[in-house]
């Protein structure tokens, strides 16, 4: 009788648990509904709540160390924004130039023929060496001429594509800075935060601070290395890297591949090839796994599991932007379940700590 007394709490906490895990996973599923259809006002939202991090100290030190007025204090923040904003549009038009220079083009289409006809002549030379049969070759020109009038007829979608997306930039962008102006403008510089806030803050801003700045070196150490390689659009390897840098694993591995098919029309060499691929990806190995861990200290705190899959879950809800922002998404729902006892299990998880090695 003991026994099945003692039985009975076990058994009812364990449906008490089973409920609110069900209860946790309807409500998770009606929260991702409720993020991806209201995508177009969360994604400039939750953009403005993570630059207010950036920002924020700007407006702070002006009004408590250089005694400007709150307004003041928000517009020198928001022309920050604005000049920073303006900078890389500026640099990504540099880009998009030299990508459309027509002489730069024609080389490219020149180069790229050559490097067919070297591949099609080897290649039919091992067929006749191995298999003694004679093939057909096909003419380069043809090849290059039948690219051309595909790209040539999807045109027009890829201006509509394009035009769609320039204007979804910009009004993100407008309304990104809206919040920020608005959150700063809230933001009282003499206020401290404590416990769960102040663990946000302090964490989710060095995360930022410190994932912007090496983004911006990888950017610049590969665009630098890659053109004195004499790598042609190094600029725009350069950029993506810059970009692609601030989603966490994927990107790096992405932006080495990128150059592969330009650098094997650049170069004839199999070792300036290795090259395009290995200091680039040694650039991003060094600051990405040696540096910014130092600089970041603890960091987030999160499973590389937990890292993969909220950058699959984000950027399936928010595309290549969900991407960018999963990893602070995620640690700041990490640091709020581990406030709450019906959570904590699962915020442990998160950072790869087993129920028995609490």
């Amino acid at each position: 009788m003991n026994s099945e007394q003692a039985t009975l709490p076990k058994l009812s906490e364990e449906r008490s648990n089973l409920q609110t895990g069900a209860l946790l996973i309807l409500a998770a599923v009606a929260v991702s509904f409720a993020v991806a259809y209201a995508r177009s006002i969360l994604i400039p939202f939750t953009l403005a709540i993570f630059l207010n991090y950036l920002v924020a100290p700007i407006v702070d030190f002006s009004m408590v160390r250089l005694r400007f007025s709150k307004f003041a204090a928000v517009s020198l923040a928001l022309l920050v924004v604005g000049l920073a904003l303006v900078s890389m549009s500026f640099l990504v038009l540099l880009v998009i130039q030299s990508i459309s220079d027509p002489q730069m083009l024609r080389q490219l289409e020149f180069d790229l023929q050559r490097k067919l006809d070297a591949i099609v002549i080897q290649g039919y030379a091992l067929a006749d060496s191995w298999l003694g049969v004679q093939f057909d070759r096909p003419d380069s020109e043809l090849i290059i001429a039948a690219i051309k009038t595909n790209l040539i007829s999807q045109m027009p979608s890829y201006a509509q594509q394009l035009g769609a997306l320039l204007m979804s930039l910009v009004s993100s962008t407008a309304l990104t800075t809206i919040f920020v102006g608005f959150m700063l403008a809230g933001r009282d510089p003499y206020k401290v935060s404590k416990g769960m806030y102040a663990e946000i803050d302090q964490k989710i801003r060095r995360y930022i601070a410190t994932k912007f700045m090496i983004s911006a070196v990888t950017g610049i150490l590969v665009w630098v290395c890659l053109a004195m390689m004499g790598m042609r659009l190094a600029s725009l390897f350069g950029l993506m890297a810059f970009m692609l840098n601030f989603i966490p694993s994927v990107g790096s591995i992405i932006a080495t591949l990128l150059p592969i098919p330009l650098a094997i029309v650049d170069f004839d060499s199999v070792w300036m090839i290795v090259l395009v691929i290995g200091v680039p990806g040694a650039i991003q190995m060094t600051l990405g796994n040696v540096i910014e861990p130092k600089i970041m200290g603890d960091g987030l705190q999160l499973h590389p599991v937990t890292i993969l899959l909220s950058l699959t879950f984000w950027g399936m809800l928010w595309g290549p932007v969900g991407m960018v922002l999963a990893v602070p998404i995620t640690a700041t729902l990490r640091i709020v379940m581990l406030r709450f006892e019906t959570t904590r299990v699962i915020g442990n998880l998160m950072a790869g700590i087993l129920p028995e090695h609490e």
